[in-house]
């Protein structure tokens, strides 16, 4: 099948390196902004001789961001070209409306590289919802959060040293806000939701919590309660509302998430299968490597529609998912409810009783309005 690459930045090069060994694909054509084009490379600005191409049947998008990524993915649909992309905002906002599209087309509109590296999780989860009614889906969805909390955690480094080497290695941006503010495994989250409940919920209007405060104090809580911090994220269905939730997360020694060495771990939860998770190890393409998956699964017509017909968007909550904190502030202190505070290098720490996470999360950003800082974790069950 032959394909025409969408973007030609880290992603889009490794894309084509994978492309050249597999038997079933070629590269045809690689779009590039205007300037840049090569026709010894196949590297073109006309996307309209890409999609007037009757041979190329499958474009791969890796530029990101909105536009022109969205135009350019619904007329490729139009032209019944199978789509694929990494792009996590697109997916998030336009794929019930492309996925749609592509059903009436009769072609694949698959985005399993923009959540789980090269984990097969969305497709995971989009075959287990033929058989089986999912409850929760969630896990760590960030490899770059990961890596800083072993480094700190295992190690006894400090945050900036972790997320520098972290980014001297590759495993973070150099604007690593996206990661460490929690907004990278809240889109991967959403991705989740709406293959798994056909429900997506904004990025806007959900209850996100990063793991940009942490401070060797709170490290220090961890150890001497022999617990380890992980930054997860958590959906699920209650009495016809989705529940979302992404925040740092205590976990025991039995849980799988204790010895996380690198990577993902990510889950999903239906009556008849239980809780089912899936691993993988930091890889140097993971993402492309799903991108050809996709492309693979397209040329050999086993696709079916990743997003459920009837998917929409919907406002979240997360006042259905109660459990106690560990909350350290810096600065002015919560009156209500009244908690034992106890003294240390970075303000004072507690632990709440059961709370729901809104609430938590609404108080966090009071008292950052305040002036204070402050870091809060959910504890174990």
């Amino acid at each position: 099948m032959k394909v025409a690459l969408l973007g030609y930045g880290t992603i889009g090069k490794d894309t084509a390196a994978l492309i050249e060994a597999c038997p079933a694909l070629e590269v045809a054509q690689i779009y590039v902004r205007p300037g840049k084009e090569n026709a010894a490379e196949k590297k073109t600005s006309d996307y309209e001789a890409i999609l007037a191409d009757p041979e190329i049947a499958a474009v791969a998008e890796a530029m990101g961001g909105l536009e022109p990524a969205y135009s350019m993915l619904k007329a490729a649909l139009l032209q019944k070209k199978h789509v694929v992309t990494a792009n996590k905002q697109l997916v998030s906002v336009h794929g019930p409306e492309l996925a749609r599209l592509a059903e009436e087309q009769g072609v694949a509109f698959l985005f399993n590289a923009s959540c789980g590296g090269g984990l097969p999780y969305l497709t995971s989860i989009a075959d287990a919802r033929q058989s089986d009614r999912l409850e929760q889906v969630g896990g760590v969805l960030n490899g770059t959060t990961n890596f800083i909390l072993n480094a700190v955690q295992l190690k006894g480094g400090d945050f900036d040293s972790a997320l520098k080497e972290a980014q001297r290695r590759g495993f973070a941006e150099l604007d690593p806000s996206d990661d460490i503010e929690g907004r990278d495994t809240a889109r991967k989250c959403i991705l989740a939701c709406g293959v798994a409940f056909g429900r997506l919920p904004p990025e806007q209007e959900m209850a996100i919590e990063g793991i940009a405060s942490l401070h060797p104090a709170d490290v220090e809580f961890f150890h001497s309660r022999g617990l380890r911090c992980r930054l997860t994220a958590r959906a699920g269905l209650a009495e016809g509302f989705l529940n979302v939730c992404v925040q740092p997360t205590l976990v025991t020694e039995d849980d799988p998430l204790y010895n996380l060495p690198g990577g993902s771990l990510v889950w999903y939860q239906g009556v008849g299968s239980g809780r089912v998770h899936m691993t993988a190890r930091a890889a140097h393409n993971p993402t492309a490597s799903a991108m050809v998956r996709d492309l693979t699964t397209a040329a050999q017509g086993r696709h079916f529609p990743m997003l459920p017909t009837d998917s929409r968007l919907v406002t979240p909550r997360a006042d259905g998912m109660v459990c106690s904190y560990y909350l350290r502030v810096n600065g002015q202190l919560p009156q209500e409810p009244v908690w034992v505070w106890h003294p240390c290098d970075a303000g004072s720490w507690c632990e709440t009783g059961p709370l729901p996470a809104a609430d938590v999360h609404r108080m966090a950003q009071a008292l950052r309005r305040e002036g204070s800082e402050v870091f809060f974790a959910a504890l174990p069950d």
